[in-house]
């Protein structure tokens, strides 16, 4: 198969739940060039670490220029904390990451958010993610509500909110998209609206 297949064949089978993790060198530039080709909406983020070349953030404004696209942001000192890894205990293995992260880099609202191999899809290891981020935010980060975002179609991603203890709360556009959103209180009581 050749590259362009490759990317095609993961779009088909996982967009919208694909996103490419960018750290934005230019030989990344073939990459980006096959994953827009095959899907122009198509969902691109980076970790910044507050210290990259400035050469770095100018490739950066070019992809977002050149590709209509707003890169999703996850920063070093953004609060509660990024990303964990997410693995076995039996074994150690990784097989996803969770964590908490402001909406769209800048919030107010904060997301948890979570994804896993698909191996590992269906076995409760979303809702157990989604919980010990809920639990995390609530607890050691002082968060009084966080929220979960989710493409209408992805019924499996709102069954986890639903399983985590979440409650509906409408819809909204955040990512580029129109997106299912579920909430939770640190006091468990109901809520307004998202902010946007």
């Amino acid at each position: 198969m050749m590259a362009e297949e490759v990317v095609a064949d993961a779009v088909e089978r996982f967009h919208p739940r694909v996103a490419l993790a960018c750290s934005f060198q230019k030989e990344e530039t073939v990459l980006l060039e096959m994953l827009f080709a095959a899907e122009p909406s198509a969902r691109v983020f980076a970790l910044d670490t507050r210290v990259l070349f400035e050469e770095t953030y100018d490739y950066w404004r070019a992809v977002e220029a050149r590709y209509d696209t707003k890169v999703e942001v996850f920063a070093a000192e953004d609060p509660p904390d990024g990303l964990w890894a997410t693995d076995l205990r039996e074994s150690g293995r990784m097989i996803g990451m969770c964590g908490l992260i402001p909406v769209e880099g800048t919030g107010p609202d904060v997301e948890v958010v979570y994804v896993l191999e698909q191996p590992a899809w269906g076995q409760g290891y979303a809702t157990e993610m989604a919980r010990a981020c809920l639990d995390a935010g609530f607890a050691s980060f002082g968060l009084e509500r966080i929220i979960a975002l989710a493409y209408p179609e992805n019924g499996p991603s709102i069954r986890v909110m639903e399983k985590a203890g979440m409650q509906p709360a409408g819809t909204m556009h955040a990512h580029g998209h129109d997106l299912v959103c579920y909430e939770a209180f640190a006091d468990g009581g109901p809520g307004s609206q998202p902010s946007r």
